[in-house]
């Protein structure tokens, strides 16, 4: 991946054209007469769409609450350092489903599919259909970081994965924007990810990622 913000808008551009084209399935009872509906047999996935659909790895996964980070059944934290490879980082498309207090999220690598393998385009109507709000598809991206120091639920040299929400993505393109204006895009960075405290004018309290760069590891 050579720019994300590209690959970001790319991937959009693929899921408004998957959802611009999509209709609903013929029921079987609405099929007049003799009519047999054509099969179309599935394309053999190739290795290289398999890898770059299959998202980061790590180790753990950070979720960013009011109080603070939270790795698994760790305590609150604010602050760390880690380093970044920019080139992991995997753009997504997602879309976040609120129904009775519970929340759904599905997201895709190429605008087409979701990770799970059905389509993109069916997946967002059923849950435009079924949940109560339903925010998206927004841009995010996925982001694997290598602990530089231990906090509560991981240890100095774990990778961790970050996804920001729909409002903690601006802060993450604001950093991306930083590393641009530096040539560093495709570089492996050194960086302070700062916890930053949201609130709305509901009450609503939650927090974001905020990402401030230190310097360059290596390329």
């Amino acid at each position: 991946m050579t720019d994300s913000n590209s690959a970001l808008a790319a991937v959009m551009d693929q899921a408004q054209q998957a959802a611009g084209s999509f209709q609903a399935p013929v029921p079987a009872q609405q099929m007049g007469g003799n009519a047999v509906q054509q099969y179309t047999p599935t394309q053999r996935p190739s290795l290289d769409a398999m890898a770059d659909s299959a998202g980061i790895t790590v180790d753990l996964y950070l979720t960013a609450k009011d109080a603070g980070f939270k790795i698994d059944k760790g305590a609150y934290f604010k602050d760390f350092k880690a380093t970044i490879d920019i080139t992991e980082c995997a753009p997504i498309l997602s879309v976040r489903a609120t129904t009775g207090g519970n929340t759904t999220f599905i997201k895709s690598y190429d605008g087409v599919m979701t990770s799970q393998g059905e389509s993109f385009a069916q997946a967002t109507a059923r849950l435009q259909a079924t949940s109560t709000k339903v925010d998206g598809p927004y841009q995010t991206v996925e982001i694997p970081v290598t602990l530089l120091q231990d906090v509560d639920g991981a240890k100095k040299g774990q990778r961790v994965g970050i996804t920001p929400a729909i409002t903690g993505v601006k802060y993450w393109t604001a950093f991306y924007n930083e590393l641009r204006q530096r040539g560093l895009q495709n570089a492996k960075v050194e960086v302070l990810i700062k916890h930053k405290y949201m609130t709305n004018k509901n009450g609503n309290e939650w927090g974001v990622a905020e990402f401030e760069f230190v310097k360059e590891v290596e390329r």
